[in-house]
């Protein structure tokens, strides 16, 4: 698997049936799953202990156009899986899998069950918690005697990484993925921007015109597209320098 590390978070790099065969790879030996964008990525650089999490998780999938062109700054050419594509894949991939559903408000991972097994229907869904009302010391506690082999976690990032971080303690052999989110869109709650303003990478202003508190955000996908550009900035300096120092040492021999 190929790799390239952003702000001290390594992302993997492939097309997505490569992205999705490391997913599902996990499926067999267990561990974790985050799926960076810009907005994870840049709250990473500013919380270290954020940082070290995800990087001590089992696989970091690029998420996102933010991420795809930072990528490509770097000279890496590689696809992004969005989580809300992921989970589903995974399902219709690999049959009866005994799966567990935490996060959403009230009704909605309930809804979002239902949604899953019309797509899948030999999905096994034996466990279903919204995100409100339960703790995951809760969720915790009852997993741990149950068998599993996939867990959604929809609470949002960085709360999401943090909870599959501690589940994975006490499921060492599932797969477990924050997937903010998925659970809405799912069953039917949101729905995704059409497929062209997907192909052109606009499906984040779609977002924000269709929901306009989500423009809070926009001075975090500026900020990281800044330090993006300074990070390149300054390699590119290095580059400079190095091939300088070589050519005089070349010179002087």
């Amino acid at each position: 698997m190929k790799e390239l590390e952003l702000f001290g978070v390594s992302v993997a790099l492939g097309t997505r049936e490569e992205l999705l065969g490391d997913a599902l790879a996990l499926l067999d030996t267990g561990g974790t799953i985050a799926t960076v964008n810009a907005s994870m990525l840049e709250y990473a650089r500013v919380h270290h202990d954020f940082c070290e999490l995800l990087q001590g998780m089992s696989l970091r999938i690029p998420d996102g156009r933010g991420m795809a062109r930072a990528l490509s700054r770097r000279g890496e050419k590689t696809d992004t899986l969005p989580g809300v594509e992921l989970g589903l894949l995974l399902l219709v991939s690999r049959p009866y899998l005994r799966v567990a559903l935490y996060g959403g408000k009230a009704g909605v991972a309930e809804r979002t069950r239902d949604a899953i097994l019309n797509l899948s229907p030999t999905t096994d869904i034996v466990y279903v918690r919204d995100g409100y009302h339960y703790t995951p010391f809760e969720i915790a506690r009852d997993l741990a005697k149950m068998k599993v082999d996939l867990v959604f976690v929809c609470l949002g990032s960085p709360r999401q990484e943090r909870v599959a971080k501690m589940l994975a303690q006490v499921l060492p052999h599932a797969l477990i993925i924050g997937l903010g989110g998925s659970f809405d869109v799912w069953c039917g709650d949101t729905p995704r921007a059409p497929v062209k303003w997907q192909q052109k990478g606009m499906e984040w202003l779609w977002r924000i015109l269709k929901e306009p508190k989500r423009i809070a955000k926009l001075p975090t996908l500026l900020s990281f597209s800044y330090h993006i550009l300074l990070d390149e900035l300054q390699q590119n300096s290095q580059k400079t320098r190095k091939k300088a120092e070589a050519e005089k040492n070349n010179q002087q021999i």
